[in-house]
Formats: structure tokens, C-alpha cells, sequence
């Protein structure tokens, strides 16, 4: 048997916080009662990836030891922005 993966081949920690920023924005937009725009899903969501990535990059080349600081900072950002996102819109 081969190595267990999920759907979209282990997903990496820049793509669980986009995801999640995704999530919180639109149930946030969806509670306030505003209308939810392509530009405040998409672009903060690409950015945050980046972001997370190119930290996870620079500072820690290896994919199995990502420091717990890293993870739970990358959701306080993506947290962060969604509730800032849904402030501006």
C-alpha cells in the first residue's frame, strides 16, 4: 500500500489559512448582511498565502517541522484579515 494522501495531496499550511480566511470572510459577510465581492475573497486570500508561504520558505526549508508559533500565527492573520475585510466592505 502506498502513502496515505487526502484529496489535494496533503494540504500545506498557506493553503489551510486561505482556506480558512475564505471560511471566516464569508460567514462573516454572511452574519453582517453584506454583499461578498471577488475582490475581498480572492485578492486578501492569495496574499495571505504568499505570505505564509514565502515565510515558511525562508525560515524553515524542511516540510515536517513547521514550528507551532508559525501555524498559529498564520490563523491569527488570516483571522485578522477577515474580520478587517469585513470592516471595509
Amino acid at each position: 500500500m502506498g502513502k496515505k494522501t487526502d484529496v489535494l495531496d496533503p494540504l500545506g499550511l498557506a493553503s489551510s489559512v486561505a482556506f480558512a480566511y475564505v471560511i471566516l470572510f464569508v460567514a462573516l459577510m454572511l452574519v453582517f448582511d453584506k454583499i461578498i465581492t471577488r475582490d475581498g475573497v480572492v485578492l486578501p486570500a492569495i496574499l495571505i498565502f504568499l505570505v505564509v508561504s514565502i515565510v515558511k520558505y525562508i525560515f524553515f526549508k524542511r516540510d515536517n517541522n513547521v514550528p507551532q508559533w508559525l501555524v498559529v500565527g498564520s490563523f491569527l492573520i488570516s483571522t485578522i484579515t477577515a474580520i478587517g475585510m469585513t470592516v471595509i466592505f
